[in-house]
């Protein structure tokens, strides 16, 4: 795989992966396309070419960034999971709460 194109899915997969668990929209659908990408850039982690502009050509690759990006898809695949049984993402305590009845302000430690 080319470098450029490793570095590329590893900036989608982060973006979906961001998205997923900041932003908490479209979960199933870039959570999924993130736990594939994720493990795109796992199976391919050793298979990084990068080529030189004197015509040589160098293979990289980390077991260490294997066990990253594996971690990064089981993660989004548990997201995507506990979306599906509604757990996921977590409710606000005021969003619980009764919307007609008006919110008392926090007066703090008294």
């Amino acid at each position: 795989m080319y470098w450029e194109l490793y570095q590329l899915l590893v900036v989608l997969a982060a973006a979906c992966t961001g998205a997923v668990f900041v932003l908490r929209t479209a979960i199933v659908p870039l959570g999924l396309l993130g736990t594939g990408l994720w493990a795109v850039l796992m199976y391919q982690a050793r298979n990084i070419v990068i080529y030189h502009s004197g015509g040589g050509s160098t293979t990289v690759g980390s077991p260490a960034w294997q066990f990253i990006a594996l971690a990064a898809a089981l993660l989004l695949l548990t997201a995507v999971t506990l979306h599906y049984f509604g757990v996921f993402p977590p409710e606000d305590a005021t969003a619980q709460a009764d919307p007609d009845r008006p919110q008392e302000p926090d007066r703090g430690l008294t």
